[in-house]
């Protein structure tokens, strides 16, 4: 898709870079990039399922649907490859500070209420997915 072909000229230019500096210092480069993971294409059908729970336990205010590309995916697009499913976020900050730290930060501070809301939200979609299979 277009996303691996942006990927491939990044590669491509970072590769003509690193040769670049290699021969102004008159040293060799070897650059060695791989192909890492695919991207993550949600299951339309686990998606609504999931979505739908998530409206139910939270209200439809809570729920916000990421519809541009991002990179928080990581290697979720593994778990795709044998099962069908959708990527979802479950916000844990606790919302007392003003400037709020980024999720893997040392001084992020999280709500540990979030892990209650969590485990329903899973029942549900697991509850949900299964009654849709019968």
């Amino acid at each position: 898709g277009v996303d691996r072909e942006r990927a491939k000229q990044r590669d491509e230019g970072l590769t003509r870079g690193a040769e670049g500096v290699g021969t102004a210092h008159r040293g060799g480069v070897q650059v060695r990039l791989g192909e890492g993971c695919a991207v993550v294409l949600n299951d339309p059908a686990v998606t609504a399922i999931a979505t739908g729970v998530a409206i139910d336990l939270l209200g439809p205010d809570a729920v916000q649907p990421l519809n541009e590309p991002n990179m928080g995916a990581e290697d979720f697009c593994f778990y795709l490859d044998h099962a069908p499913g959708c990527y979802a976020r479950l916000g844990a900050g606790s919302g007392l500070s003003d400037t709020p730290s980024p999720a893997h930060s040392s001084t992020f501070d999280w709500d540990e209420r979030v892990i209650a809301v969590g485990a329903r939200y899973f029942e549900g979609v697991a509850r949900k997915t299964l009654a849709s299979l019968s």
